[in-house]
């Protein structure tokens, strides 16, 4: 599971990239996406399902020191935001993210909150 990439010239990127790796959890990404994630902008990496354009994306938020995490659906070019839950500090991410990979029933977003 690597984060860099080719292009990336920012260490610190990297190193946020890192960290948001470590705070999910390596077992909570394998959970989500069988290890299958892409570094799509300086502080956002997006995990892929296999399956039907599923994406869970999360973006870093150095001011409030926050992340924010979204349920995306993709499909011919085309991107849908199915869910999403701003203000997620360190200690919930993993829940967050989990939560958001879960499509089958179970509700996501800022109005609903984790439990």
């Amino acid at each position: 599971m690597n984060v860099n990439t080719a292009r990336d010239a920012h260490p610190e990127a990297t190193e946020i990239r890192r960290t948001m790796l470590d705070q999910i959890g390596r077992m909570t990404v394998l959970a989500i996406c069988g290890g299958r994630l892409q570094a799509t902008g300086l502080y956002t990496i997006e995990f892929k399902d296999s399956s039907a354009g599923h994406i869970v994306e999360v973006t870093y938020d150095s001011v409030p020191d926050a992340y924010t995490v979204r349920r995306l659906f993709r499909r011919g070019g085309k991107t849908w935001i199915k869910g999403e839950m701003d203000h997620v500090y360190a200690d919930q991410l993993s829940d967050a993210c989990y939560t958001a990979s879960c499509w089958n029933g179970t509700p996501f977003g800022n109005d609903y909150p984790l439990v």
